[in-house]
């Protein structure tokens, strides 16, 4: 629900939202006018309700951790496993503090390109691969609005 109110230099608004389990504010003030504060706050809400407001502010880092030892861990072959920390090991190098939500096509190409400058063919896939499952998973989850590694990537 949306909260408008008159502040000294116009009209603000405010919707609660919840994020990773906690409750969560967007406001905004400056409105010359009450109907354009409502305007905006009706437009949240559309967001909020259609799921494109709500994204993740975890990191990059942390979220792909959680979800190879929830997901992947257990079930995978020791070889398999080495690749995973690869991954994170890389993630962890291009993206340390980097949020999930804010990662672009062009930084994750830019990572496979400088990661396809000393490595072979196979390992770059493979680790784009890797990545590329987590953004899907990270997708449905609604923890991102885009899927970042869909376009077609050249390397090598």
């Amino acid at each position: 629900m949306a909260s408008i109110y008159k502040r000294s230099n116009g009209w603000g608004a405010s919707v609660y939202y919840q994020l990773d389990g906690k409750d969560k504010r967007k406001v905004k003030s400056g409105f010359k006018t009450k109907s354009e504060a409502q305007k905006w706050a009706i437009e949240i809400e559309q967001q909020k309700n259609n799921d494109s407001l709500i994204v993740s502010e975890r990191l990059f880092t942390d979220q792909f951790k959680q979800w190879y030892s929830v997901f992947k861990e257990p079930k995978i072959a020791f070889q398999t496993k080495l690749w995973y920390k690869r991954a994170i090991g890389i993630i962890e190098e291009y993206w340390p503090n980097k949020k999930l939500s804010t990662v672009t096509t062009e930084q994750f190409q830019i990572m496979i390109n400088d990661y396809s400058k000393d490595h072979v063919k196979s390992s770059v896939y493979r680790i784009k691969n890797i990545i590329s499952g987590f953004t899907r998973y990270a997708l449905d989850e609604n923890l991102i609005r885009k899927d970042f590694t869909k376009k077609y990537l050249y390397c090598c």
